[in-house]
């Protein structure tokens, strides 16, 4: 029995004394990992601060580029891309990727197995990627992990490839709405790039739900290009496909959208006719004065209030068909013309938003 007591005690001195080593040793390296990270951070930054002097003295970034781990320097120049940009921030990825390090850690972090190191990669190639980081980038974007295919996104702001958007957007379109959302705002920065892949998936979309995404994303570039190919789908045979037409219409004030929304704000389907009326009053479509001025009278709210707003938008014509509204002989027209009447600017800025 004494000998089972001892063995117990020294097993628990034992544990207690692994257990203290181990926990010096996890500060001891908890303290170093910080002041490693301080002196990186310090001869980047002021690394950095020389580069961008004029002329540029660029010794001291070059030599701490060369001598600071990877996650350091991604960490570093993520923090000043935010600060810097044009020609110095070009300087500063020239030195970057003139050292043979940062370009090999670069391509093992893509490549790894571990997920937060392919994170770290798509970080890096958001703020110093090139044309010939194309490969590596493609890969990241269809990355099987969430959080990596998320992050590499923010690689076409910095590589514009038409091939690359393309990736993009068939990823964005098979994304949950609110990745999707984000996806499409950093394809609207390559405006000039995506137009034209954009107008050909208009052309030939491959589904239904693909097409109501991809005339949402046309309405937010606007680009001239464009405009055809969302006009040819104003007489779909889906209403939500019409519907995204009569309110991408409103970003292109031509004369050809005017004649479309003058149509489309008799559709059949309450929702193509709300948005309709949403699209006239945006592009102050005068000549849609009395459609909007008989939507008053629909059997639906919204297009009742949107045909109103848009009376507004109108100026001093569309006020008057309003005041002539608030007296009409319909209910529903008469109370909608005299509630809008009674908004602020303020109040009807809000519900155009």
């Amino acid at each position: 029995m004494r000998t089972i007591l001892v063995v117990v005690i020294g097993a628990q001195v034992a544990f207690l004394a692994a257990s203290f080593l181990f926990l010096s040793l996890r500060r001891w390296r908890d303290r170093y990992e910080r002041q490693t990270l301080q002196r990186e951070r310090r001869a980047l930054t002021e690394g950095i601060a020389g580069a961008l002097e004029s002329p540029p003295k660029t010794e001291r970034f070059t030599k701490a580029v060369a001598t600071v781990r990877f996650d350091t320097l991604v960490l570093v120049l993520y923090d000043f891309s935010g600060r810097v940009g044009g020609d110095a921030w070009e300087r500063l990825v020239d030195t970057v990727r003139s050292a043979p390090g940062p370009n090999r850690d670069l391509r093992r972090h893509v490549t790894s197995r571990l997920w937060w190191r392919r994170l770290l990669g798509a970080r890096a190639l958001s703020i110093i990627g090139g044309p010939d980081d194309l490969f590596l980038a493609k890969a990241l974007v269809a990355d099987s992990h969430p959080a990596v295919k998320l992050a590499s996104i923010s690689i076409a702001r910095r590589i514009r490839d038409g091939r690359l958007l393309a990736d993009v957007l068939n990823q964005a379109i098979v994304s949950r709405r609110v990745v999707r959302g984000y996806m499409f705002d950093t394809l609207v920065t390559a405006r000039r790039e995506l137009a034209p892949i954009l107008e050909r998936r208009l052309t030939v979309p491959k589904s239904v739900f693909e097409l109501r995404d991809l005339i949402r994303l046309a309405g937010t570039l606007a680009t001239p290009e464009l405009l055809r190919p969302v006009l040819d789908l104003a007489s779909h045979e889906d209403p939500e496909v019409r519907g995204g037409v009569a309110r991408a219409l409103g970003s292109f004030p031509h004369p050809e959208s005017r004649t479309a929304l003058l149509q489309l704000i008799r559709d059949e389907a309450w929702q193509v006719r709300t948005r309709a009326a949403t699209s006239l009053g945006a592009i102050r479509a005068e000549e849609a004065t009395g459609l909007l001025r008989g939507a008053l009278r629909d059997h639906n709210w919204w297009v009742r209030l949107r045909a109103a707003l848009a009376l507004r938008q109108l100026g001093p014509e569309g006020l008057s068909e309003l005041e002539a509204g608030a007296k009409d002989d319909d209910r529903f027209a008469r109370e909608m013309a005299r509630y809008t009447l009674g908004l602020t600017e303020a109040a009807v800025a809000d519900y155009l938003t």
